[in-house]
């Protein structure tokens, strides 16, 4: 399912890499920090999973900012539950993501 070109989600002028792909009647969004988004794939083990949720869903998975091949966080003590907010938040509606999503603050 390697077909999964990486795109980028803009926010406040900063970019946040991101894939999609599967075709499963429902969004579902992966979140890790261990591996750059186009790395997956060149883990078999992972890839095989990646492919197994692609079954089931329409996958979205990024990188958050400061992250793989997103832009990083102008300050690193900037990075907080927000920044990730901001970085789900902009790959969700450059995705078309069928979702609600509950905002507290």
């Amino acid at each position: 399912m390697r077909d999964a070109e990486v795109r980028y989600a803009e926010h406040d002028g900063r970019f946040v890499s991101y894939e999609v792909f599967g075709s499963g009647p429902s969004d579902l969004m992966v979140w890790q920090n261990s591996f750059p988004i186009d790395l997956l794939w060149d883990l078999p083990q992972l890839a095989s999973f990646m492919e197994t949720l692609g079954r089931f869903a329409r996958v979205i998975v990024f990188d958050e900012f400061g992250h793989g091949a997103s832009d990083p966080i102008p300050d690193i003590s900037a990075a907080s539950l927000e920044t990730l907010d901001d970085s789900v938040v902009a790959v969700l509606d450059a995705a078309d993501a069928e979702c609600d999503l509950l905002r507290y603050g």
